[in-house]
């Protein structure tokens, strides 16, 4: 264990795998964490009450808010063997310029940085791949060794528990044009004929910028998350507020799927026998910040649009990128009776670190 640092508490989960400390601080990802001992990183996950237990998979590339992880690294050494073009035919051009706002470089030289430790830490190959084979066109698509098989419809791009960002506008290069596109236009490209990429490659390129939690996720019936009522964990609306427990009791008009925060639904008298109600005055709500609030776990925004941490000063800080825009006033809930969820719907709004650039 003496070669292994940052192992939390000594938890070793067999001869590969350990419970990370200090993760968001200094790793960042399992595959930095892995490569600083020189081996490979085969996956990651969130873990339950600080054991070998995993409670949710966070691969090996991302960035994850968390500080400690389960990190487990092969032994076999740092792979960094990737090849750019698939054997199927396709051409590397190793000349092709590639513009980039730090300079001009050629496909060659991409090449190079992909063949190398860096890359190994910081993105995976099928990625690397992905982006410069295909999406910014080191690889010229040469005659198909096979004809292709049959695609499984549908591909969804976002996992069971996470929901796509439909107008999220991306932007990527391609022949040295800039392009723009939507999530959704990505996800029906995906299942189209004219797809270059499977599914598996399409949700790796794609999920980390066009996917977000649904309002109901693992963690809402976490051992922490326990720890808060059922009324109260229900009104953390965008993250709580469809999980199925709130609607027991229920008649059809109070269920998960309305579109009503349970704040709202509960001050209706046809919803008094749901299991969320009854709330808290929302008056009261909108002027705390509970203890929950401060869990790094979530984003600022996510938990900003829990009525139960509307208050919290975090939410009313502006943003990297928004200083002359700033966060105005009129967009405190605390002073002005609204959630984050209603004032983020302003665009004037936007400079909020309570609201998701996504949404704007």
């Amino acid at each position: 264990m003496e070669q292994w640092p940052d192992v939390k508490d000594g938890v070793m989960c067999g001869e590969c795998k350990v419970l990370v400390d200090n993760f968001e601080d200094t790793w960042k990802t399992c595959a930095a964490y892995c490569a600083s001992l020189g081996r490979t990183c085969t996956g990651g996950w969130e873990e339950m009450d600080n054991t070998c237990e995993e409670e949710e998979e966070i691969g090996c590339y991302t960035a994850y808010e968390s500080s400690d992880v389960l990190c487990e690294c092969m032994t076999d050494g740092l792979d960094t063997a990737c090849e750019l073009c698939p054997p199927d035919g396709a051409d590397f051009l190793p000349e092709k310029i590639l513009q980039a706002s730090e300079g001009d470089y050629t496909c060659a030289e991409a090449n190079e940085w992909v063949q190398s430790s860096e890359r190994a830490e910081r993105m995976s190959c099928p990625d690397a791949a992905v982006y410069w084979g295909r999406i910014l066109g080191c690889c010229k698509d040469g005659p198909p060794s096979a004809p292709p098989p049959p695609r499984p419809p549908p591909c969804d791009i976002c996992p069971d528990d996470m929901v796509l960002l439909d107008e999220h506008i991306l932007t990527d290069s391609y022949d040295g044009e800039t392009i723009e596109y939507t999530c959704k236009e990505a996800q029906d490209w995906v299942n189209t004929e004219a797809a270059t990429m499977g599914c598996s490659e399409a949700a790796a390129y794609w999920a980390e910028p066009c996917c977000r939690p649904g309002p109901c996720v693992s963690k809402c019936e976490s051992a922490a998350a326990l720890e808060y009522s059922l009324p109260e964990r229900c009104s953390w609306y965008g993250f709580c507020n469809g999980c199925d427990s709130c609607s027991d009791g229920c008649n059809g008009k109070c269920g998960a799927s309305s579109p009503f925060s349970w704040v709202q639904k509960c001050s209706w008298e046809v919803c008094a026998g749901c299991a969320a109600c009854p709330q808290p005055d929302a008056a009261s709500y909108r002027s705390r910040c509970d203890s929950w609030c401060e869990s790094k776990d979530y984003t600022e925004s996510q938990r900003c649009s829990w009525s139960s941490c509307a208050a919290c000063g975090m939410c009313s800080e502006v943003k990297q990128g928004y200083e002359d825009s700033g966060c105005p006033a009129e967009c405190y809930t605390a002073k002005h009776g609204r959630t984050w969820v209603e004032s983020c719907a302003f665009a004037e709004c936007a400079g909020c670190m309570a609201c998701d650039d996504s949404k704007h």
